[in-house]
């Protein structure tokens, strides 16, 4: 399904050509692997395209999608990766076009209740993302909030940060539930589903089941959850959420992003839930209307706003295509989670055994509060040292600055063996 072997440079300051070669690839975290599909069906589209041309749109020749609907396709197997329903869901635009698109729809300040609640230390993008999105709004802000306030002191004053507690390294999900029913000028929540730099995994279900008990609107940024852990939006009442497809949903890099918009909003018209409008929102039979009417589809399909490029559609449905080969009883991520939680148990056992006093593990020890990630602490070792040695041996990780390696076997195309021998070329660096 996903190829094992790939074109690598061993020795990037070497100017031999690229050998093809067995590697341990263990960066889905990162950038997840093609589909072995995935080129067939690309020319596909490219051979319609040369052939019929903007005929395309309506046609399901050379044995592809209809361009006009392709994201029915798309929906339907993305919502199983999500737990969600194919109405909550569509793919859009990328992850922090999306991020700003849903917050200028869901926070909603008033003077009573103003604040973004973010976790310490997320992705920079988000961080970017909600300190642009405030001054973007700040003289709506400053209406509220108080004439006299500056740009800087408003935006300080609606982001309120949960970060880990003294002495620990990991942000307790208790400690944002804590937060959120201590601080009544909370509008929105907004947290990595899997925080990307530790690998933890917040309790979701909880942090929205608060959210809705006190009124605060629930976001997420699943970008390192979406494809990795079982996720179950619908059923825990999550309000939006928004990922990238290029990780462990293996759609290429810079792949279409995905958003979630929770059911109960699927028919809010526009004075309810405010939005950018688009033609790829409106209801396909008026799509290519010349009236300036606004109809948008219910659910997420109406906060689309252009139609997506069809090489980025394909690229993510014959990804989905694999995972939903995995697919038992209705049921595709409890089905992966159950071998991606296995492996990464064991690589976790052999790295304690053999190098304890050489790393330190910052991932949480428990299943449930991980996704397939482990985020290793390297102890008197350069880290840029030991990632070059490593791409030496045929091994793919990705590291964090200062001190940090990054490891996911993902299991679509991970092996318990390439665990074993990942954890004997490192000890050999470490040694």
């Amino acid at each position: 399904m996903i190829p094992k072997e790939l074109i690598c440079q061993v020795d990037e300051n070497s100017s031999d050509e690229c050998v093809e070669k067995k590697i341990i690839y263990f960066c889905g975290n990162s950038l997840g692997l093609q589909p072995k599909c995935l080129s067939k069906n690309i020319e596909k589209e490219l051979q319609k395209w040369a052939h019929i041309g903007v005929e395309g749109h309506f046609s399901a020749s050379f044995g592809t999608n209809k361009w006009f609907e392709v994201e029915e396709s798309v929906k339907n197997a993305m919502a199983k990766v999500v737990g969600a329903k194919p109405i909550e869901v569509t793919v859009m635009n990328s992850l922090t076009a999306n991020l700003q698109v849903l917050l200028t729809s869901f926070y909603r300040p008033t003077a009573q209740k103003y604040k973004i609640l973010v976790e310490q230390y997320p992705f920079p993008s988000d961080m970017h993302a909600v300190t642009s999105h405030v001054r973007c709004r700040i003289e709506e802000l400053r209406s509220m909030l108080g004439s006299h306030l500056s740009s800087d002191e408003i935006v300080e004053k609606c982001i309120t940060l949960v970060g880990p507690r003294e002495g620990e390294e990991i942000i307790r999900s208790e400690d944002i539930v804590e937060c959120l029913k201590s601080d009544s000028s909370i509008a929105l929540s907004l947290v990595g589903g899997v925080q990307f730099m530790t690998g933890q995994c917040f309790d979701m279900k909880t942090i929205a089941q608060t959210c809705q008990e006190l009124d605060i609107v629930c976001g997420f940024d699943l970008a390192h959850a979406a494809g990795n852990i079982d996720l179950r939006l619908h059923d825990w009442g999550v309000d939006f959420a928004c990922w990238c497809s290029y990780k462990y949903l293996n759609s290429g890099p810079g792949g279409i992003s995905g958003i979630f918009v929770h059911e109960k909003h699927s028919n809010e018209t526009m004075e309810q839930r405010p939005r950018f409008m688009g033609w790829w929102a409106r209801e396909k039979a008026t799509r290519f209307s010349l009236s300036t009417k606004f109809e948008p589809q219910p659910g997420a399909a109406g906060f689309q706003m252009s139609n997506p490029c069809i090489l980025s559609m394909t690229a993510i449905l014959s990804s989905l295509r694999v995972f939903e080969m995995a697919e038992k009883d209705g049921q595709i991520m409890s089905v992966l989670r159950s071998k991606s939680n296995l492996l990464t148990t064991y690589l976790e056992l052999l790295i304690r055994q053999e190098l304890s006093d050489k790393i330190f593990i910052l991932t949480p020890s428990n299943p449930n509060a991980r996704g397939c990630q482990l985020s290793i602490r390297v102890l008197h070792k350069n880290l840029d040292y030991v990632d070059s040695e490593l791409k030496k041996r045929g091994v793919i990780i990705d590291i964090r600055e200062p001190d940090i390696i990054r490891v996911s076997p993902t299991p679509l195309y991970n092996q318990f063996v390439e665990v074993y021998d990942f954890v004997q070329l490192l000890k050999e660096i470490l040694n």
